[in-house]
């Protein structure tokens, strides 16, 4: 595999603050904070992960061994749920089966080669001839390539075996195995097209640059690219990443076409702001479809040991290190849901898979499973066990940064990773803060993802009861459809505080036209107040408590206060030792009393990962006779503690 020295230049030039321009490439709006984030750096403590290139392995031995047990004598894989074959579940086991087969995994070899050779032969076959499962041909090229590139190097893979594989190879007709979707369907197909190239099957790069200058356009002045297929149009955040994952290894086999140089500076400005968004716990952000599934993080391990071993040829080892060691904290994010039934469950939760909780339309057992297998084994291809693990940007943290493209606010500091949604897909998320993370306790109680706003809107959020309309209203309910606008201030940036504001303008949904929202993040809680005007019955805070993952229930525990302190408080814990602690610490007061607050519990509502307590804390400060008309502020704390 070539690697692309171009573009190892100016990913240096980005690390050293200089901004590289093409004449079709913006500057990079986050170029500070990507410097401050580095700066940062230096002098962080961490927790070592303690893993290594062999838990690469172990996992997808885990995924492989089980469905193993489900191939066809044609070589298909069959999902135990559904009863056939499921996507890209073929080409992805051929993949995942081959390296383990390179690497003779637990002396495996002999008994996988005969599965994965099948696997190809199918996958290959269902190219050249259209006919790949549920029309998903796409998928179906890169692993292809990958496993055909590992696997006739093998000696136990016969030269008639490879030349058969060769042969359909070179029959493949991209006009007729893949339609253009204008979505990351397409720079998935033509990475593997470019693939084909490189190892000489095809002799053509037409369809592969038409395809690639169309997706081109998806692409911001941040690396990141727009899928566009979410509500009305939004972006999700998993096919931010998911797409650049596949340019990216075709950078790393030598590009060098009409593209290059675009793609030479977008795909490592967008490495360096998934790093910038990645949580604590190795998380892709979450929001919009396809959220939750274990692939996001196994997607961002292929990226991040690329950019590790790019790093520490360019000699920077600081960088080399962090990438390195997001790479392990995704890989350790994915070894957290391994099911022991086999596999993993591919959303995190732990229900029973046949129950498909939490899963999209398109999410199955097999080609979620396989589909994280084939990015293990992808990213096992790229890893340099010699570079070690040093603090990346989750560790320090000292910054915040919005993502309007993505409607996205993210703050860190020293650790306590802050999501926050400025204007939710309504069928996936709901607006506010919907993610808090810090290592060593369980994110899930965090919380880690609200509520669809369909559903029922549910994120840490202002709450209040609409004196005008005769109705509660949140900031969780007002999403991407109700077409709320934002601004946000910044007020201090360190590894030990983060201080911002965010102003709400909820135009006509509600009869109080702004909100004011301060934030102060630091490694230890996070502190939030909403300052307000205007006739309010009632003011106060929403909060999720998280109560069932499928196996495992919360202790949940709701204090108000009756005295006229103010403080209430809620209380989330889970049996491994983390708990997650929820407390109103300032109300408004009348005539210099304090108002009490009372805490309840609305309803419970379903998430990706379990059931949730919508838990509404609020404080009635006036009543017909004595109508409070002032600004007021109501302030809470999140303290997560071990």
């Amino acid at each position: 595999m070539g690697v692309n020295r171009f573009a190892l230049v100016l990913v240096l030039l980005l690390l050293q603050g200089k901004e590289v321009l093409c004449n079709t490439v913006p500057p990079f709006p986050l170029n500070e904070t990507v410097q401050r984030a580095r700066s940062a750096l230096d002098g962080a403590a961490i927790q070592p992960t303690g893993l290594n290139s062999t838990f690469y392995l172990d996992t997808i031995e885990k995924i492989v061994d089980f469905f193993k047990q489900h191939q066809d004598a044609d070589g298909r894989i069959i999902d135990p749920y559904e009863k056939k074959e499921i996507q890209y579940s073929t080409p992805t086991f051929a993949l995942a089966t081959a390296i383990l087969v390179a690497e003779n995994y637990k002396g495996s070899a002999g008994e996988l080669v005969g599965p994965a050779s099948r696997a190809l032969t199918s996958s290959l076959t269902q190219i050249e001839t259209a006919s790949c499962a549920q029309g998903t041909c796409h998928f179906y090229v890169m692993p292809s390539m990958l496993a055909y590139s590992v696997l006739k190097k093998s000696p136990l893979v016969s030269a008639e075996t490879i030349k058969a594989w060769e042969q359909l190879a070179s029959k493949i007709d991209p006009e007729k195995s893949y339609d253009k979707k204008g979505n990351n369907w397409d720079s998935v197909a033509l990475t593997g097209e470019y693939l084909r190239y490189k190892l000489g099957l095809s002799n053509s790069t037409e369809w592969l640059e038409s395809t690639l200058t169309q997706q081109m356009t998806h692409f911001t002045s941040n690396g990141q690219y727009q899928d566009h297929t979410g509500y009305k149009g939004l972006n999700p955040m998993p096919y931010d990443h998911f797409p650049r994952k596949y340019l990216t290894v075709m950078l790393e086999w030598g590009y060098n076409l009409s593209h290059a140089e675009n793609l030479s500076v977008l795909l490592p400005r967008g490495a360096f702001v998934s790093l910038l968004m990645q949580s604590p716990w190795g998380e892709l952000p979450t929001g919009g479809r396809s959220s939750q599934h274990q692939w996001n993080e196994a997607v961002q391990t292929v990226t991040y040991e690329i950019y590790a071993r790019n790093m520490a040829k360019l000699g920077d080892l600081v960088m080399a290190k962090a990438f390195k060691r997001a790479a392990h904290l995704a890989l350790k994010s994915v070894r957290r849901w391994i099911n022991p039934a086999g596999g993993l469950f591919i959303v995190k939760n732990r229900f029973d898979p046949k129950l498909r909780f939490g899963y999209q339309a398109y999410s199955y057992y097999s080609n979620y499973n396989l589909l994280t297998a084939s990015m293990l084994a992808t990213a096992f291809l790229y890893c340099d066990d010699s570079i070690e693990e040093g603090p990346t940007f989750a560790d320090a943290g000292g910054f915040v940064f919005e993502i309007p493209d993505f409607h996205k606010i993210f703050a860190n500091a020293g650790g306590m990773y802050v999501e926050i949604e400025t204007g939710a897909d309504p069928h996936y998320d709901s607006t506010g803060l919907t993610r808090v993370h810090t290592p060593g306790v369980e994110p899930l109680i965090m919380p880690t993802a609200g509520t669809a706003e369909n559903s029922g809107p549910l994120s840490v959020s202002p709450v209040w009861y609409d004196d005008l309309r005769k109705q509660w209203g949140s900031v969780a309910q007002v999403g991407y459809e109700e077409h709320v606008n934002y601004s946000l201030s910044v007020t201090e940036m360190s590894t030990t505080s983060v201080q911002f504001g965010i102003t709400w303008d909820l135009g006509s949904n509600s009869s109080y036209a702004y909100l004011d929202e301060e934030f102060n993040v630091t490694p230890k809680r996070v502190e939030g107040t909403v300052f307000v005007t205007g006739r309010y019955q009632n003011l106060g805070y929403m909060f999720p408590a998280f109560l069932f993952d499928g196996k495992t229930n919360s202790s949940l525990n709701i204090s108000s206060s009756a005295d006229p302190s103010g403080n209430a408080n809620i209380t989330v814990n889970w049996p491994t030792k983390s708990t997650q602690m929820f407390q109103i610490t300032n109300t408004p007061s009348s005539n210099n009393v304090a108002l009490p607050c009372d805490c309840e519990r609305i309803t419970d509502l379903e998430s990706r990962n379990g059931y949730l307590a919508q838990i509404r804390c609020t404080v009635k400060f006036y009543n017909e006779t004595n109508r409070l008309r002032d600004a007021a502020s109501i302030s809470y704390a999140l303290v997560p503690q071990t």
